[in-house]
C-alpha cells in the first residue's frame, strides 16, 4: 500500500473535470459492477486458476493463511466467474502509476500549493484525523499563474533542514535513512538546496490527455537514485512550462 502525487492540468475549477480527466487511467477493480466491466471498452478480462491464485495469496500474507477456508471461498471474494470464460477477473491495462484503486483532492499532500498575495485557490480532502489547512494561501487547486513557486521552494528549504536535523539525531546512521530522502554524498548544504529545487515536483503529470510519471529505471533498493530524480525533475520543469498561465493545476494523492 502506498500513495504517490499526480499533477492534473484542467481549465476549470472543482473537482468534476478532475474526475473526467482520471477517469481513463483508474484501474477501477471494485467500483464497478460486472455489467458495467462488459461494457466498457477500457476493461478486459483475464483468466485466473483459483487454485494457482489461493496459492500465491497464501504466500503473499503468510500471516493471514487461514483468513479464506479455501480456494473457493477465495475466489467468491476475489474473482469474477463469466459464462464461458471461468474465473478470472477484468484490468483496465491503461491504469497507471502502479495502477491506482482510488484518489484524494490534496490527501497527504494536503495545502501542496502555495498561492501569491490574493490569489484564490480550492482546498481537497486532508488526511485522514487531520485538520483542513488554515492558512489562506495554501490550496490543491489553483491556476498556474497564481502559484507562488518560489515560495513553495522556500517551504522545501525549510522542511528539509528539519529533516536533516531530525535524521541526524537517528538512533543508526541517517545515511541509511531511505525515509528521510538522504543520499551518501549528502550534506546539509546540497540537501536542503535539492529539496527545495524538487519541491513542487510530482510523481506524474496528467496533461493534455497525456499520462507521463517518473520512470523506475535507476531506482535503488532504498529507492530513486539522485540522477533519476533529476532527470525527473528536469522532465517535470520542461512540461511545467508548456502549461497555459490560466491552466487549473490540481493536486492529487493517489492510492495503490
Amino acid at each position: 500500500m502506498s500513495h504517490f502525487t499526480v499533477l492534473v492540468v484542467g481549465s476549470q475549477f472543482g473537482w468534476e473535470e478532475v474526475d473526467e480527466l482520471l477517469f481513463p487511467y483508474w484501474l477501477y477493480p471494485n467500483v464497478l459492477s460486472q455489467e458495467q466491466l462488459r461494457a466498457d471498452p477500457r476493461f478486459v478480462f483475464e483468466k485466473e486458476n483459483p487454485e494457482e491464485s489461493f496459492e500465491e495469496w497464501k504466500l503473499r500474507n503468510p500471516k493471514h493463511i487461514n483468513y479464506y477456508k479455501d480456494a473457493q471461498e477465495y475466489a467468491n471474494q476475489n474473482l469474477c466467474c463469466e459464462k464461458d470464460l471461468g474465473w478470472g477477473y477484468w484490468i483496465n491495462h491503461q491504469s497507471k502509476g502502479y495502477k491506482w484503486d482510488w484518489y484524494r483532492i490534496g490527501g497527504r499532500w494536503s495545502d501542496f500549493f502555495i498561492l501569491k498575495q490574493g490569489a484564490e485557490g480550492l482546498v481537497g480532502s486532508p488526511p485522514l484525523c487531520t485538520e483542513s489547512p488554515t492558512d489562506l494561501r495554501a490550496a490543491d487547486q489553483a491556476r498556474k499563474c497564481d502559484i507562488d513557486w518560489e515560495a513553495m521552494q522556500e517551504r522545501g528549504r525549510r522542511n528539509a533542514e528539519k529533516i536533516w536535523d531530525l535524521a541526524m539525531k537517528a538512533a543508526y546512521p541517517y545515511r541509511e535513512q531511505w525515509g528521510y530522502g538522504l543520499y551518501p554524498t549528502d550534506t546539509k548544504e546540497s540537501f536542503t538546496a535539492r529539496e527545495g529545487r524538487l519541491a513542487g515536483t510530482t510523481f506524474a503529470v496528467l496533461m493534455d490527455g497525456n499520462w507521463v510519471e517518473r520512470v523506475e529505471g535507476g531506482w535503488t533498493p532504498e529507492g530513486p537514485s539522485e540522477k533519476s530524480m533529476s532527470e525527473w525533475h528536469q522532465k517535470f520543469m520542461s512540461l511545467l512550462e508548456k502549461i497555459p498561465n490560466d491552466a487549473v493545476l490540481t493536486l492529487v494523492d493517489c492510492h495503490t
